[in-house]
């Protein structure tokens, strides 16, 4: 199989649309919501500066981010911390 390009084929290999800031703040979108936007046969690989002037960075507002294809660095921007007690139904 060749690489990946269109929305469904990134998902399919496991791939994030990776949007990187100059700022440091980075995202990762699920490739399918761009599917929704752009059609299936949009070509992401194609049209990485067409999509990066589509974007603005949440954190600083600055336009046109780097947009890549691949795994996020981390899976989420926060961590849950064990539950108290309390909090988790117990009482003592």
């Amino acid at each position: 199989m060749s690489d990946p390009r269109t929305p469904r084929q990134v998902a399919d290999a496991g791939l994030f649309v990776l949007i990187a800031c100059r700022c440091g703040h980075e995202e990762a979108m699920d490739p399918l919501m761009l599917e929704f936007i752009y059609g299936d046969d949009f070509d992401l690989v194609g049209s990485t500066v067409e999509l990066s002037s589509a974007f603005r960075c949440k954190a600083c507002g600055s336009h046109k981010p780097a947009v890549s294809m691949g795994q996020p660095a981390a899976t989420a921007d926060f961590v849950m911390e064990r539950p108290s007690r309390r909090a988790a139904g117990h009482r003592g």
